[in-house]
């Protein structure tokens, strides 16, 4: 073979592979495209998606958007806000469109200033962990927060309360990951890589009866009142929702159970430390009794399952404007 016809065929090769990756990547932008992850400079969270960055989800739900200044799901930034939610992936609300997600439709129906800072990944400690930093940013008259569980790990809540909980770093944010990580189509294969060996090294702790006996419930009370303090000090009202998928039983009917004594339990210790305690578990059965529509999953995805859907935020947007209307008619 000729010299010149090997250059040709390696010109040839190097064209078809830039043309691929194009076509991959523009696939990707529309279909599934999460964005890269920065530090938050503010540290009111622990990473946030890179500001006025794009991102798609066609994979769970069906949304376009692009971040606002700070990096999080805001058309943009609101510096003084009424509201400030902070939650997890779930409140994040990626999955739907942001005029249906809870914070906009929270201050839709509030008449006042909602402002989003939910990250994927950071549950109940890992807000709290940042709470009081988030609070002096922003200085809200209200904080949203959200769990999935009555039952906070013990070791993270005595982390929070000792302030020794590690900040999660986001992977590859500078060299030459960072640039490949920034190609629509091959970031898929970073992700699905990092979730393989977070996987393989994850050890589950789990919290033994003698702990739940011996100290669970001081634990919870501090942590708590950790969370009240911290508001306090900074002239703003925590909130608390909890959700929870609960289960499809074969008579077709929706139980969400929780323990009765983990429920009163938490419960009453928001009440204790005048924390706002918004459950809505059994709004999402009187919704799927009433009008067979659930708060979970999409027609791309499991019945029931992964995040929140259009009328799980509508729900719960209602649910929690109602608390903070009554509570804002309570203070004039």
């Amino acid at each position: 073979m000729k010299r010149t016809n090997i250059y040709i065929y390696i010109i040839k090769i190097l064209v078809a592979s830039i043309i691929s990756l194009v076509i991959l990547s523009l696939f990707c932008l529309i279909y599934d495209y999460s964005g890269a992850k920065t530090f938050d400079p503010l540290c009111t969270v622990d990473n946030t998606t890179l500001p006025n960055e794009y991102f798609a989800s066609m994979t769970e739900g069906y949304s376009w958007h692009i971040t606002d200044a700070r990096g999080f799901n805001n058309d943009e930034v609101i510096y003084s806000p009424d509201i400030l939610v902070m939650g997890d992936s779930q409140l994040e609300a990626k999955q739907v469109m942001r005029y249906r997600s809870f914070a906009y439709l929270l201050g839709k129906y509030t008449d006042m200033s909602s402002y989003n800072i939910s990250v994927s990944g950071h549950i109940l400690t890992r807000a709290v962990n940042n709470l009081d930093k988030a609070l002096a940013v922003y200085s809200p008259r209200y904080v949203i927060l959200d769990t999935g569980s009555l039952v906070p790990d013990n070791s993270q809540m005595l982390d929070v309360i000792d302030r020794k909980m590690e900040r999660l770093s986001p992977k590859g944010t500078s060299g030459i990951t960072f640039y490949l990580k920034r190609i629509p189509c091959v970031k898929p294969i970073f992700y699905a890589l990092e979730n393989w060996i977070e996987k393989g090294t994850a050890e589950e702790e789990e919290v033994s009866e003698q702990v739940l006996e011996a100290s669970y419930s001081e634990t919870l009370r501090s942590f708590l009142r950790f969370i009240s303090s911290v508001c306090e000090k900074n002239g703003s009202r925590p909130v608390i929702i909890y959700h929870s998928h609960g289960t499809l039983e074969k008579d077709g009917s929706l139980v969400i159970n929780s323990d009765p004594g983990d429920y009163e339990r938490f419960k009453g210790i928001c009440n204790e430390f005048g924390i706002g305690f918004i459950d809505v578990t059994g709004d999402f059965i009187k919704m799927y009794e009433n009008e067979h529509k659930l708060p979970y999953g999409f027609s791309n995805t499991q019945v029931n399952a992964g995040h929140l859907n259009n009328d799980g935020h509508n729900l719960i947007a209602h649910r929690v404007s109602e608390y903070i209307l009554r509570d804002s008619e309570v203070d004039r």
